[in-house]
């Protein structure tokens, strides 16, 4: 799918080798009669399990083009595989299953442990996510039983060989919380840096050999801990010619008790940290929270944002209900600053609707 602008097209665009999806941008390059023709100009290297990863990454990427339509995404691509990677035991078999007769039903998927005889797991897979976990490396095939007339449906095997939820960098699902927090952003005019692009990774210089333009290198680890989330980067650095800052391997700590809530709010708030304007200078000033100091803490720019785009996230893409603990005059009240801000008004204004926030508990 497409959407046009005045000069260029953002797409997606398929992998058939692999069944990921890419984004994707054409320009374009007028012939000399005069006719439009527009071009393939860039795609990203980084391929997405999901279409709307990938229309996430684009629309973040060229904020000022006409954005692409995530609700005219087919919902079926969108099962979040990182929950699906979770729960899926290493070799389990992934059987797809694919009725011979149309009029028998849809193909479907069973999970079972490695033992066949043993009932399908409650694990509700899309038949359409079998090659996407397949690209990804999280399964592999194992057999088929071919299209065998004596069979009243075609049996093809696959067998999970990676389930590590915390241990894999690339899942499209981490990006897409990045790009999520960056449409976000978008929306209250809030600064991307310079060197975030989807298409040209500035990051990573370090662990990708000393070269721009290599794989993003982002990951969340879920860990047991009472602490609270903290974004490490194995090296802050500068990049010629860009205003900001650059990280090398980042890692999102997560706390577990966050997952098990189903919370996803505090990666929004640590996602502005990585994707807002920063230099090294301004860095190595940071105040971190201390769990006393949350003023001063809070008294920082780079705060500020975190803290809206946080609680912008919450009150209006979140389906757990956390504002539900405010009154509706107080809902109100925070509903109609983010809307202040949102239209142009110093984020400064926003701190009274954020303290109300905080001493609820909502963030």
């Amino acid at each position: 799918m497409t959407e046009k602008s005045m000069e260029a097209h953002l797409a997606i665009v398929s992998n058939t080798e692999t069944g990921l999806f890419h984004s994707a941008l054409y320009v374009n390059h007028p012939t000399p009669s005069g006719s439009d023709r527009y071009l393939l100009s860039k795609t990203t290297t980084e391929g997405y399990v999901t279409q709307r990863s990938a229309a996430m990454a684009i629309n973040a990427s060229y904020p000022d083009l006409d954005q692409l339509d995530l609700e005219m995404l087919p919902a079926e691509v969108d099962q979040d595989i990182d929950q699906l990677i979770a729960a899926l035991p290493k070799l389990a078999t992934i059987n797809l299953i694919t009725p011979r007769d149309k009029l028998d039903g849809n193909p479907y998927v069973e999970v079972r442990r490695s033992d066949l005889s043993k009932k399908p797991l409650p694990i509700p897979i899309h038949p359409g996510m079998v090659n996407k976990l397949e690209a990804q490396k999280i399964i592999e095939f194992d057999s088929t039983s071919g299209d065998d007339p004596e069979l009243s449906a075609r049996y093809d095997n696959y067998v999970v060989v990676c389930n590590n939820f915390a241990g894999i960098q690339k899942m499209t699902t981490v990006l897409e919380y990045l790009y999520l927090t960056a449409s976000i952003m978008n929306e209250f005019n809030l600064a991307i840096r310079d060197t975030f692009h989807s298409v040209n990774n500035a990051d990573d210089w370090y662990s990708n050999g000393e070269k721009y333009n290599g794989p993003r290198l982002f990951k969340i680890d879920w860990i047991e801990t009472d602490r609270f989330p903290e974004l490490k980067h194995n090296k802050i650095y500068a990049v010629p010619g860009y205003r900001s800052a650059a990280y090398d391997a980042s890692t999102l700590i997560m706390p577990m008790r966050y997952r098990d809530t189903g919370r996803i709010d505090p990666i929004v708030h640590e996602c502005v940290h990585f994707l807002q304007h920063n230099t090294v200078e301004e860095d190595k000033v940071y105040i971190n929270f201390n769990g006393g100091n949350y003023n001063e803490y809070l008294g920082q720019h780079t705060e500020l944002e975190a803290h809206l785009i946080q609680i912008a996230y919450i009150f209006g893409r979140c389906s757990l209900g956390r504002e539900a603990v405010l009154t509706s005059g107080e809902q109100i009240f925070v509903r109609e600053a983010l809307s202040a801000v949102k239209s142009g008004k110093n984020i400064e204004t926003f701190l009274p609707a954020m303290l109300l926030c905080k001493q609820r508990n909502i963030i």
